[in-house]
């Protein structure tokens, strides 16, 4: 059973209460058939096992860390598309090795110490680190995505529309994680993101996340 069905059919119990308690507070259904009819749901939802799903993925999320507290989130499917289409930052998504990924000034002290401790700790092995320049990312985010001429139709319009918005998705999603650091796992389309910009917390996280 996956999330969507799990949607449709907590839209669909919720529906039927609202429908009960409308008609309960109307005076239409009396308190204890408006009691039988909620154990009903209850019991048919039960039975289809959405309890034990709702469960199951309340578990596996509480145990799925990949470093100390840290979770992986999924790296959004608009932005893996604003990046092909775009064919922005594709280097950070479609890599054979996990990602290291920040965003850094000319004076900036954690770029130095990570890089150094790249060198120093042979992390290259598992990881690609592809930091960027503010200069560089922000003449990249400014780039133009758009239509180059007027568009003939609605559906190139839309396309035109997706697009844009895709790659305003991708720039905002980097941004974000530039301001501390993010490790991206394009193998399994994940990512871990730094709390905070601090150096030693990010060396630890990197040598937890070697065999991630």
């Amino acid at each position: 059973m996956n999330k969507e069905i799990l949607k449709e059919v907590g839209c669909y119990a919720g529906c039927i209460v609202f429908i009960a308690a409308s008609a309960y507070f109307s005076g239409i259904l009396q308190e204890s058939s408006f009691q039988n009819l909620s154990n009903v749901i209850v019991n048919n939802i039960k039975s289809t096992g959405i309890e034990q799903y709702i469960n199951q993925e309340r578990s596996s999320r509480k145990k799925v860390t990949v470093y100390k507290n840290y979770r992986p989130r999924i790296i959004p499917s608009n932005v893996i598309r604003g990046s092909e289409s775009s064919g922005a930052w594709k280097n950070l998504f479609s890599s054979n090795k996990k990602v290291v990924f920040y965003l850094y000034n000319s004076r900036d002290e954690f770029h130095s110490a990570i890089y150094g401790y790249f060198s120093k700790n042979q992390l290259y092995k598992n990881y690609n680190l592809q930091p960027y320049s503010l200069d560089a990312f922000n003449n990249m985010r400014t780039g133009t995505i758009g239509p180059s001429k007027i568009c003939n139709s609605i559906e190139e319009c839309n396309s035109v529309r997706e697009k844009a918005s895709n790659y305003t998705l991708l720039t905002n999603f980097l941004s974000n994680c530039g301001k501390t650091m993010c490790v991206f796992n394009p193998a399994k389309n994940e990512y871990v993101q730094l709390r905070k910009r601090n150096v030693t917390e990010a060396e630890h996280m990197l040598n937890g996340l070697r065999n991630w």
